[in-house]
Parts: C-alpha cells; structure tokens; sequence
C-alpha cells in the first residue's frame, strides 16, 4: 500500500482540461491522465505533466511547456522546505514518485459515509496517481474483492478517521490492521471470481461514474448483486455460519477476528533472553 504521487509543484505540473496545450505543441507527448479522489468517484477529468527525464527540444519549442516549468522551478525555490527546494532544479519531475508500473487499484483517501461499499477501481499504469488516493497491486483481483466487501466497509466506518464527516482511509491504520483469516485456495477462487463479476457489472454501465452507480436511491440491479455475492463470500471467510447484515453485526465478528489475529502475533514475537554472564 503507497501513497500517490506527490508533486509539491505549485499547481503548475497540474493541468486542467480546459488549459491543455494546443494538439500539435511537443507538450503532449508528455501530458498524462492524473486521478485523485474526485476523478475516481466521479469522473472528473484532470490531467499532469510527466517526464521521466528532460527533454530540451520539447522545453525549447513549447513555449507553454517552458512556462509552465518555470513556475514550478520559482515555487520550489521559494519553498521554506529544504527538500522542495532542493527539487527547483528540476521541475519537470514531481516531488515523490511511487507510480505503479502495472495495472493497480486506486483507492480514495476520503469517501462519503453515504455509501454502503468502499468504491476503489482498477487502473491503468499510465493513470497517474495523484496523493489523493493509496495505491496498491493486486495481480489476481483478490484485494480489490475484499475492500468492495461490506466487511471492509464496516472495519473503514469503525476504525478509519473522518474528514467532517466523510470516512478516511489510511494504510497503516485501516488496510493494514484488517483481520483478515487465512484463507484456503476454494475460497480465495470464489472472492476473485465475485469481484471480476463487480467490475464486469460496472462496465456495463460506460456513462455512470462510481459516486453514479454507488447512490443508494439509484444503484443498478447487477451491481448490487454483485455486491452482495462478495459479501456473501468474503463473510463466509470470518464466520461460515454468520449470516450479518449491518455494521453492528459485522464488527462484532470483526474484532473478535482482530483480538485472535493480534494474539497470534504476540505468541509468534521471538522471545529475547538475557544473554548469561559467566559468573551468573
């Protein structure tokens, strides 16, 4: 689990939709999607500038790519923080980059608390990932099954901060203390396969975007029961006789999970003895 790429750019890297360079300028070449929360959940278009390296034909002839560099190199060297300032020599690279190189999911920091379900999404590696959002790679769909499931949802409206009175998620906090059982290969098979029948039911909605399909007075049938199969599969996981059906009933499923998960923990600790003087 990482955070997103942080620019630390003075809102010059950034780059509106209606502020594009013109289609012929070298600009473009570098000109990429960039997602945060709001693009994710309501899909909003936004756009930054990424290079891997400078390229001084293309700063030479655009005249917008140079500009808009030139503000960046003046923010950072204006900044009271020494790293920022350190960064002013090159202000075609963004402060922090932990950019996934293969496909991932992107998961918003601060989501409404009016959703039943945490609403992430798989994306493209050429979508850069803004620090409004965690990412993290998720080969099989595995992950993205559990965190769509109404278990995870209740352990992120329990455990997770607020932002006035949206949920706030947070790796250390939510993701990685997640009392998740060991699961066997059947199980772990029918939680993919759920969550590839979530993604499939989204698809077959191209022109809704997530905070769209995730209104409670408006949800589709298909992802709906979409949902609903994950729960079913991931609740068997913590308790195959169970049958919850609200937040109450699943955290107090979870935290038993949670006080088990953490004496495993403590039992596994390699205990550290006192190493014996020769005259003990």
């Amino acid at each position: 689990m990482q955070y997103g790429n942080k620019p630390s750019d003075g809102g010059y890297l950034v780059v509106e939709a209606e502020d594009l360079p013109p289609a012929h300028d070298p600009a473009r070449e570098y000109i990429r999607p960039y997602l945060g929360a709001r693009e994710l959940i309501h899909g909003e278009e936004r756009y930054c500038i990424w290079m891997s390296q400078p390229d001084a034909e293309a700063v030479r002839n655009s005249q917008w790519l140079r500009s808009r560099l030139e503000l960046v190199r003046e923010f950072r060297s204006k900044s009271t923080a020494a790293d920022t300032r350190k960064m002013a020599s090159i202000p075609w690279r963004f402060f922090r980059i932990p950019q996934p190189t293969v496909p991932y999911i992107a998961i918003p920091r601060h989501v409404s608390q009016a959703r039943e379900w945490f609403t992430v999404a798989f994306v493209e590696p050429r979508v850069i990932a803004s620090d409004a959002l965690f990412t993290v790679t998720d080969p099989d769909g595995f992950v993205f099954s559990i965190l769509s499931s109404g278990m995870f949802a209740a352990w992120l409206r329990t455990i997770g901060g607020r932002l006035k009175s949206d949920l706030r998620f947070s790796g250390p906090m939510v993701y990685n203390s997640f009392p998740l059982p060991q699961v066997t290969k059947k199980q772990r098979e029918a939680v993919v396969e759920a969550g590839k029948n979530l993604v499939a039911a989204r698809n077959s909605h191209p022109n809704s975007s997530l905070a769209g399909l995730y209104d409670r007075l408006a949800m589709p049938e298909d992802v709906l029961a979409a949902h609903r199969a994950i729960d079913i599969c991931v609740d068997r996981i913590f308790a195959p006789r169970a049958r919850p059906s609200s937040v109450t009933d699943r955290m107090n499923i979870l935290f038993p999970a949670y006080e088990t998960a953490l004496g495993r923990l403590v039992t596994a600790e390699p205990v550290k003895r006192r190493r014996r003087s020769p005259s003990s």
